[in-house]
């Protein structure tokens, strides 16, 4: 998919708004740090994800809940992370391997909590929270205008010599850039 956007933005049919490059202010300090602690928290809950080796592992709450987060975000990495247009996919992907490992596990071990299940849990919890760990990272450092999981296609972009559509963060980061944006206007 091409890296151009209008410059009032275009919408696509994940509801996504890509903006022209430059049209999103980039974040200032505060807002650089947001993204390198929210990092961090992914390469921590990573760390946990590494450390599960056996299927009993799966009827943990945590790990449980932060897989349904995982299965919620993956439009987001998928669509605005690699300026894909799929809308739903990514989530209903997810959610189909999720349900189908745990019906395979049923029907061959008699338990839904499964080897397969458990390769399924970890591979998408791996995928989504090292896209997230990877954008956070580069956005902080960078000062990647937006949504941090445009750090990547802005960095591949910049390093062949092109621009990438910037994208407002549909999540807690846009909040941090708005006040800091208006901090900075009252000085």
């Amino acid at each position: 998919m091409s890296e151009t956007g209008s410059k009032t933005g275009r919408k696509t049919t994940t509801g996504a708004v890509f903006q022209q490059a430059g049209t999103i202010a980039p974040p200032g300090p505060v807002g650089r740090l947001v993204r390198i602690v929210f990092a961090y928290g992914c390469w921590q809950w990573l760390e946990q994800i590494l450390r599960v080796g056996d299927v009993q592992a799966l009827d943990n709450l945590p790990l449980i809940a932060m897989t349904g987060f995982a299965a919620y975000l993956s439009r987001y990495t998928v669509n605005i992370g690699l300026g894909w247009s799929i809308g739903n996919l990514p989530r209903i992907v997810s959610m189909m391997l999720l349900a189908g490992a745990a019906g395979w596990g049923f029907s061959v071990h008699g338990q839904v909590m499964s080897e397969p299940l458990l390769l399924i849990v970890k591979g998408l919890n791996i995928y989504v929270f090292a896209h997230l760990g990877v954008s956070f990272v580069l956005a902080g450092l960078m000062a990647t205008p937006g949504c941090e999981m445009r750090a990547i296609p802005i960095l591949l972009n910049a390093l062949v010599g092109k621009t990438a559509r910037d994208h407002h963060c549909p999540g807690p980061i846009r909040m941090v850039d708005d006040w800091e944006a208006g901090y900075r206007s009252n000085d």
